[in-house]
């Protein structure tokens, strides 16, 4: 099982020991790294992750419910207006005279409300093809950043338990022969290097990941976790 790449930054925080050897410092350089630059959010975590969260689909889900509205509206015009008044009236000073009126108003033109309510009904099923698309995209976009990221911490995984040891190994080994007057400084350096590539490599794996991890909680429609 991979640990947690917060202990991993610690474990090999002294990555830049070679440094000393260059400034001529009595000890050899450290460089603070026990704040992870890797993004908390693992593999396994994502399972539990849905797009249905995403702005977008909101967005998408609003149409849809504004579209079937429009479809209520519509199909109540074309029902008979039935209008019922009532109001007391006074003439020549004489109270009491009540008047009621009941009307009927029906639409002439029932053809062209017939036409309007069809296109509203055409409107919702645009309305839920776009939903449905929107859904499949995303599904299928954090499926791939799944795939991707469970790589992602995969090389993260080798660098932490096996390049990095490996790197510190050399630039340990290069020290102790450079303080000891066994090589040059030139020596040094080119012996020094395929530590300072791993570690550059690993930097950039850590990239890799945190972009991916960025993509696939935008997908979510989650924020982004700050690294401790």
């Amino acid at each position: 099982m991979a640990q947690p790449a917060g202990h991993a930054a610690g474990r090999y925080s002294g990555i830049g020991a070679a440094a000393g050897p260059v400034t001529g410092g009595t000890q050899p350089a450290r460089f603070d790294t026990t704040a992870s630059p890797v993004a908390l959010l693992n593999p396994a975590d994502t399972l539990a992750l849905s797009p249905e969260s995403n702005p977008q689909l909101g967005l998408l889900r609003q149409q849809v419910a504004v579209s079937q509205q429009q479809i209520k509206v519509e199909s109540l015009r074309r029902l008979p207006d039935v209008r019922v008044g009532y109001f007391n009236q006074t003439i020549n000073l004489e109270k009491g005279f009540n008047v009621g009126q009941v009307g009927l108003a029906v639409p002439l033109l029932g053809g062209v409300q017939k036409a309007r309510v069809t296109a509203a009904r055409l409107g919702q099923q645009v309305a839920d093809q776009q939903l449905t698309y929107a859904q499949s995209q995303l599904t299928a976009q954090l499926a791939t950043l799944r795939q991707q990221l469970r790589r992602a911490r995969a090389s993260l995984t080798y660098y932490e338990q096996a390049a990095l040891p490996q790197a510190r190994l050399i630039l340990d080994t290069a020290e102790k022969s450079f303080r000891a007057g066994d090589i040059e400084y030139v020596e040094y350096v080119v012996n020094t290097q395929p530590a300072w590539q791993i570690q550059e490599g690993y930097l950039d794996q850590v990239r890799q990941y945190d972009d991916l991890v960025v993509s696939l909680l935008a997908v979510v429609g989650t924020e982004p976790v700050a690294t401790k």
